[in-house]
């Protein structure tokens, strides 16, 4: 496989990442092989707000690892609401991706904002599963709210 395909595919499951449970099945019959760069997906809101990004995931380096894992290096994942404001911002410096389990996860530091900036939160080691879109966080867990912040962003 060349390495645009590469590419392609990287950009496709990264997509998939936290977009609809649909390219599930799809994606998970394409195996990866060798290493794709300068990873970009975006995924958009449904009808009829289909024009307006719902996430942006970004990645420097996507490696294939055996039974059908993923290496990600330089993971960001940004979500924002109907109104195109940044509401969450997620970044690890390494995360193993596995399509098949629906999950990510790393011994390695997370670090999160949430709600526009007004929550920051991070820790080492986590577990993200899309299933149930929970977010576990095993170590060193921090978390800041901004003082004088009284609303959650929606």
């Amino acid at each position: 496989m060349k390495r645009s395909a590469h590419k392609i595919v990287a950009l496709a499951v990264l997509a998939w990442l936290l977009g609809p449970a649909r390219v599930n099945s799809q994606l998970q019959s394409i195996p990866l092989k060798g290493t794709a760069s300068d990873l970009s997906a975006v995924t958009y809101f449904d009808p009829p707000h289909e024009q307006l990004v719902k996430y942006r995931v970004t990645g420097s380096e996507m490696t294939a690892l055996p039974e059908a894992t993923y290496d990600v290096k330089n993971i960001r994942i940004e979500s924002y609401n109907l109104a195109g404001k940044l509401l969450t911002v997620v970044e690890a410096p390494q995360c193993i991706y596995s399509p098949k389990d629906t999950q990510i996860s790393s011994a390695g530091h997370l670090s999160a904002q949430l709600q526009g900036g007004v929550v920051h939160l991070e820790g080492d080691g986590f577990l993200w599963q899309q299933a149930s879109n929970y977010l576990y966080i095993s170590n060193n867990v921090h978390a800041l709210i901004q003082p004088g912040t009284n609303q959650l962003i929606r």
